[in-house]
């Protein structure tokens, strides 16, 4: 039975694939460790993959991969839990109470609602 043209021979490697440098950083570092210096990376990286990359980003790869560089997630805002009861120093202000007041500042004024507190607090 007859090869097909576009099969390689069975004892061939298969093509190399396309690798990112930060995929080939984080492979170097399974393999060398998380304390492997930017130097044995570029290094290894070069000698397993064959990427050129340099010894400063070959650094910063690493702090991405391992979560502490500039590139790495961050907790957004959102995703942090609310603090409950305001700041703590007693209870929270319920928001239709805040929306009330700023409609009566609206209405009368900030010096009048001011003179109200005042007499309703004195």
């Amino acid at each position: 039975m007859a090869d097909k043209p576009n099969e390689a021979p069975a004892g061939a490697a298969p093509p190399p694939q396309t690798m990112s440098k930060k995929e080939a950083v984080k492979r170097s570092l399974k393999k060398l460790g998380r304390g492997a210096m930017p130097l044995a990376i570029r290094a290894d990286v070069k000698r397993r993959f064959d990427i050129d990359l340099t010894a400063d980003y070959a650094g910063r790869l690493k702090a991405e991969v391992l979560g502490k560089g500039p590139g790495a997630r961050k907790p957004a805002a959102e995703e942090q839990a609310p603090a409950e009861g305001g700041n703590g120093k007693g209870p929270a202000i319920p928001l239709d109470d805040i929306l009330t007041l700023k409609t009566l500042v609206d209405r009368v004024g900030a010096d009048r609602l001011r003179t109200l507190i005042g007499v309703l607090s004195g």
